[in-house]
């Protein structure tokens, strides 16, 4: 969210991703504008991240997952919101792909973290950052997926759906802004400062005769030690965030033409900053678009 007139900006890793073209920056945050065509790879996600919340909820409180429930539960939300280009990220992949990471994780033992309001499962925060620059408010907002203790150490996980896997995956979940953040939030709002994050990969794949359907993995990156790591996260998170005011007081949004084709495929702005400059507005307002009001934020824990 940015308010100009209070000169707040609420904004979290995904909208940092934003800059690499500043004018999808523009689309996305300021105008609000995204394509009102479903996607399905996200769609997909986020309901197997419910399915996972339900597991590590029963756990929380001492009991057996139970599966059935969250078979329900996907039964339902892909009911609730229909894709016609699914294809194979559809209600049965995602009901075996449950099943599987519950008969391979069925002896997993953690201790899910709690606060105040319950474990920290899904759990949305919105942290005001320490520095104003030009006066603006800047608040770091997200959802942990869940926090643990093992063997006496506290870790963030985030759980990831991804049909790719390999060396450049890990390469990038070790140097990801997105999980620092979450543990920089965590430190803020439980005044805990964990070991680091686990990245949980649920990885599913359109069958096929030579390949791996269904594939776990999982990796652990430590932010604790050596120390400062987290203070050096903010810093350059500040200084992003000074470029994107810096964008917004000048009206200054640049096309980098470089990202209009990236390794998952065209950007969704590509038709519009194909076309002559004096038809875009139309077509963004038109029904092919609709507006971004997505949040994270829900029940949001303060500090």
């Amino acid at each position: 969210m940015i308010d100009p007139i209070n000169k707040v900006l609420m904004t979290d890793a995904t909208s940092l991703g934003y800059l690499a073209c500043s004018r999808k920056a523009f689309y996305k945050l300021v105008l609000r504008r995204e394509l009102a065509k479903p996607t399905p790879a996200p769609r997909f996600g986020e309901h197997v991240h419910t399915a996972l919340a339900m597991r590590y909820r029963d756990m929380a409180f001492g009991r057996e997952c139970d599966e059935k429930c969250q078979m329900d539960a996907l039964e339902y939300a892909f009911n609730e919101t229909p894709c016609p280009d699914e294809e194979w990220r559809n209600l049965g992949a995602a009901q075996k792909l449950i099943r599987a990471y519950n008969e391979k994780y069925k002896d997993e033992k953690l201790e899910v973290l709690r606060a105040e309001s319950g474990p920290v499962i899904e759990m949305p925060f919105a942290v005001e950052l320490p520095e104003r620059p030009n006066g603006w408010r800047l608040v770091w907002i997200g959802r942990l997926d869940m926090a643990y203790r093992k063997e006496g150490k506290v870790f963030v996980r985030d759980h990831k759906t991804s049909s790719v896997l390999g060396p450049t995956y890990w390469l990038d979940a070790a140097v990801s802004e997105q999980q620092r953040g979450y543990c920089y939030a965590l430190k803020r709002c439980l005044g805990i400062e964990p070991e680091g994050y686990e990245v949980n990969v649920l990885a599913c794949r359109a069958p096929s005769k030579s390949g791996k359907e269904i594939e776990f993995a999982r990796d652990t990156t430590y932010t604790k030690y050596p120390p400062g790591q987290l203070d050096e996260w903010l810093v350059h998170i500040v200084g992003q965030l000074r470029l994107l005011i810096h964008m917004i007081e000048n009206d200054l949004w640049p096309m980098a033409r470089r990202q209009c084709v990236a390794k998952f495929g065209a950007c969704e702005y590509y038709e519009l900053c194909k076309m002559p400059p004096e038809h875009r507005a139309e077509y963004l307002a038109s029904s092919d678009f609709k507006t971004n009001d997505w949040t994270p934020l829900k029940n949001v824990r303060k500090t």
